[in-house]
């Protein structure tokens, strides 16, 4: 399963890595027990609740199996550092996510971010701020439910199949 998986908490989770650290987590491409995306193994990094990932420290994901990083609630990068190759979507939310003064390297066979609205409630937006992205996806760059906005900073996205593709 995930390395990294949050099935229960009360409040949200936060990933804090330490200046000058590198961190490095990865997944097999098979699953031994039965997959359950509800469960936690669709991802390197999954999360039930709300998702905070920050701090100055490099992170390396490799998800050989399914998603990136994936929130069935918020995800919020602050000060994040990722570099992501994923078998699917690079980073993906159900309600909204925040990047703000992060530097990301999306390299995905999906989505490089997929942000979706699964109570249909208005949510699904993010908000890319003072960050540096680079996202190379086989589907869309960015796909949200809802709006996108970016202030400052940089993205530069190269995708190959788009909504059309799948």
């Amino acid at each position: 399963g995930a390395p990294i998986s949050v099935r229960k908490s009360k409040e949200r989770t936060v990933l804090d890595f330490e200046k000058g650290t590198v961190n490095t987590f990865s997944d097999t491409d098979e699953r031994v027990l039965s997959y359950n995306e509800d469960e936690g193994d669709s991802a390197v990094i999954f999360s039930k609740g709300d998702l905070v990932i920050t701090g100055e420290g490099s992170v390396n994901i490799e998800a050989k199996f399914n998603k990136g990083i994936f929130s069935r609630k918020d995800i919020t990068l602050k000060g994040a550092n990722l570099n992501i190759v994923s078998f699917d979507d690079g980073i993906r939310s159900n309600d909204s996510t925040l990047i703000e003064r992060s530097k990301l390297h999306i390299v995905s066979g999906g989505d490089g971010i997929h942000i979706g609205d699964n109570n249909r409630d208005i949510k699904g937006k993010i908000l890319v701020y003072d960050s540096d992205c680079s996202i190379l996806s086989e589907y869309d760059g960015i796909e949200s439910a809802g709006d996108v906005f970016l202030c400052g900073g940089k993205i530069d996205i190269t995708a190959a199949g788009g909504s059309t593709g799948r």
